[in-house]
Order: structure tokens, then C-alpha cells, then sequence
């Protein structure tokens, strides 16, 4: 009992502990054990849409499970590239929460896009990504005003635009 340890690892690895005893005859010896630490199952996926609308702004975060837990501070770092040109835009930086989302302008023109989110966990770097396409919105046009007018009469005429789900009042 007066001999217990406690080992607790911070991270997955092979970790040898030895101790030493002094028998009854006053000679020492040495006991070791390896323990290997495995690496825990993580689950992580990025949220938010898949299909965005040119000029939209939408948000995304990255949820992180070991077994039931769900890490909610893991600091998350966002990037964007188009595959087919290779370039890649930093988004910055969040948590690993609902509650602090990175927000993406999709401001470029229609195509898929890869989101990168990239976080270490116990040593070791993870990256997800989510690959989003980009389309161009819906728009519906009108002009309103009555179809039958009378031969001396003045009639207003308007224009209503709505794209994807805004109208234009201006």
C-alpha cells in the first residue's frame, strides 16, 4: 500500500515504470512494466452548410467527441481553398463550440471549395475538412402593376427583385 503510484499520461505513447526494493537480504531489485497508451477514438465534423449561395455569409464550427465528452475548447484553426488552383485564404482562428463559429463570406465565383479546420489533441495535429459548393442564387423579377389600364388614365408600375430568400426594396 505505502508503495502506489499514479501514473497518468498527458498524451499516447509506450511508458516504461520501474521500482526498486530492497529484499531481506539487503540486496536491491528492480521490476519494470511497459504500459502502452493507446490513442482515444475521436470523433469531429464540421457543421454548417454544404450548398451556399454566392455573396451569403454562413457560419461554421468544428464539434470534437472523445467517447460521450465533447471538447468545447479546443482552439481551431480555418482555412479555404479552391482545389483546382491551389490557392488557400486563412479564415482564423476559433474554439472547438457552436458558440464561436467561423464566419465565411462566400464572395467568389460559383465552384466547389474545400473548409479546413485544423486542432491538436494530446500532441498530435487533426485536420477535417468539408468541401462546399457555391451557386449561384435564385432570382425572381416582376414588375407589378395593373395588366388593363384606361386609355387617359396614369398607372404606377414597380419592380420587385427577390434573391434567394431576400427581397430588394430599394
Amino acid at each position: 500500500e505505502d508503495s502506489k503510484v499514479t501514473f497518468a499520461p498527458d498524451k499516447p505513447g509506450t511508458y516504461v515504470i520501474s521500482a526498486t526494493y530492497m529484499a531481506i537480504t539487503n540486496k536491491s531489485y528492480t521490476v519494470t512494466k511497459t504500459i502502452t497508451v493507446r490513442k482515444p477514438k475521436v470523433d469531429f465534423s464540421i457543421n454548417g452548410p454544404d450548398t451556399v449561395v454566392k455573396t451569403s455569409i454562413e457560419s461554421y464550427w468544428l464539434s470534437v467527441k472523445i467517447g460521450e465528452e465533447t471538447l468545447t475548447d479546443l482552439d481551431v484553426t480555418w482555412n479555404w481553398k479552391r482545389n483546382d488552383n491551389g490557392w488557400n485564404v486563412p479564415l482564423g482562428n476559433t474554439k472547438s463550440s457552436e458558440e464561436d463559429p467561423v464566419n465565411v463570406k462566400f464572395d467568389t465565383d460559383e465552384s466547389k471549395y474545400e473548409l479546413t479546420a485544423e486542432f491538436t489533441l494530446y500532441g498530435e495535429l487533426y485536420t477535417v475538412s468539408k468541401i462546399i459548393t457555391i451557386g449561384t442564387p435564385d432570382v425572381d423579377a416582376s414588375i407589378n402593376g395593373p395588366d388593363t389600364v384606361a386609355k387617359t388614365s396614369t398607372e404606377s408600375y414597380w419592380l420587385s427583385v427577390k434573391i434567394g430568400e431576400e427581397t430588394l426594396t430599394d
